[in-house]
């Protein structure tokens, strides 16, 4: 029982990802959705990657994506560390 539990932990948590190692299609769905932008750094959660980028004005977004390049939702990060949120569905 303490076994799965430690899985399934394990499972939700943040992994970094060096961006060398994303996969293609996550890659390309951020550089489409930000063109210019310079890729920061990305972690996965599960099978969902978060990818963190800076673009050419110097703001940073966050990005939700499956492995498929299906972009989940987008965020911006402010200069006080707050975040809006902006789902690609259109729903926020």
């Amino acid at each position: 029982m303490l076994t799965l539990l430690a899985t399934i932990a394990l499972a939700d948590d943040e992994v970094p990802v060096p961006l060398d190692a994303l996969p293609d299609k996550v890659r390309s769905a951020v550089e489409a959705r930000f063109p210019g932008a310079t890729l920061v750094e990305a972690e996965r959660e599960g099978k969902v990657y978060d990818v963190t980028v800076k673009t050419a004005e110097g703001a940073l977004w966050e990005a939700e994506v499956k492995p498929n390049g299906k972009i989940l939702e987008v965020e911006r990060e402010d200069d006080e560390g707050d975040e809006d949120g902006e789902n690609e569905d259109g729903d926020d």
